[in-house]
């Protein structure tokens, strides 16, 4: 599988599901945020999955396709004011945007609530919450990854629809690749470091809208990047970052995306 062009027409979670999923661009939706329910503030429009179930599909999403709600079980009233970043579900009304856009009610891997949790094996023998983050995956909480399990329920909903006779679009989302770099350790050996080769153009390309620019410091948040001692928030994270890592950001992501790609073949 390979690619030459990496375009997005808007680099954030909620608008560019957005705007794929009600098939309208960023800039007819006006909507560049976590924050705003599309039917609410844009326009009641039809999302595929809808437009499927409308005319007798069985829908179902797994995974991350619209931007989910965190920590859903907080009453709606409160998640906002816990934490901003629980405001996020708004953008797909706490719901994914069900039962408008899915048949069933769509399925979250339990597992991705250790997202942020110091499950990252250090050279120390210690925990931390890392970028970089080969695992075993058998030690991580229940034994499993989300994705891994997001793939089983595509799987298992596959079969179970075998022999039906009703059409049906099945819409799986991975996670990863997406920090930290989450990753089976095994695959490390199918990118070795000398295969792996860092991007020429390591600054903000002068033609970038401002828009596009991404300020958050969540790489900075992290243990591995936080033991670099840079000085916060304006001190750049060095170009030869492989000499202070246990291995290069390239090459976790790399490997991330391929434990991805095996998954959708």
């Amino acid at each position: 599988m390979g690619r030459s062009r990496f375009e997005s027409q808007s680099a954030l979670c909620a608008p560019s599901r957005n705007s794929l999923l009600t098939s309208r661009r960023p800039d007819t939706l006006h909507l560049y945020d976590f924050y705003s329910y599309w039917r609410d503030v844009a326009g009641n429009f039809t999302t595929l999955p809808q437009y499927f179930k409308q005319h007798g599909y069985h829908t179902m999403s797994v995974g991350k396709v619209f931007h989910p709600a965190h920590n859903i079980h907080f009453p709606k009233s409160l998640r906002c004011t816990l934490n901003e970043m629980l405001c996020s579900g708004v953008s797909s009304n706490w719901s994914d945007d069900q039962p408008y856009s899915w048949s069933q009610y769509p399925y979250h891997p339990s597992t991705q609530k250790y997202k942020e949790s110091a499950v990252c094996s250090n050279s120390d023998g210690t925990l931390g919450k890392n970028i970089v983050c080969p695992v075993e995956v058998h030690f991580q909480p229940g034994k499993t990854l989300p994705d891994l399990q997001s793939l089983h329920v595509a799987m298992k909903f596959l079969k179970e629809r075998q022999g039906s006779h009703q059409p049906f679009l099945l819409a799986v989302g991975f996670h990863k690749p997406h920090v930290p770099l989450k990753y089976p350790r095994k695959y490390l050996k199918h990118h070795p470091l000398d295969s792996v080769q860092l991007p020429d153009v390591r600054q903000r390309p002068s033609a970038l809208p401002t828009v596009a620019w991404n300020p958050w410091t969540d790489l900075r948040e992290r243990d591995d990047i936080a033991a670099l001692n840079l000085s916060f928030p304006f001190q750049p994270i060095p170009g030869n970052i492989h000499c202070h890592l246990s291995s290069p950001n390239t090459q976790p992501y790399t490997l991330v995306q391929s434990n991805i790609d095996l998954s959708i073949l």
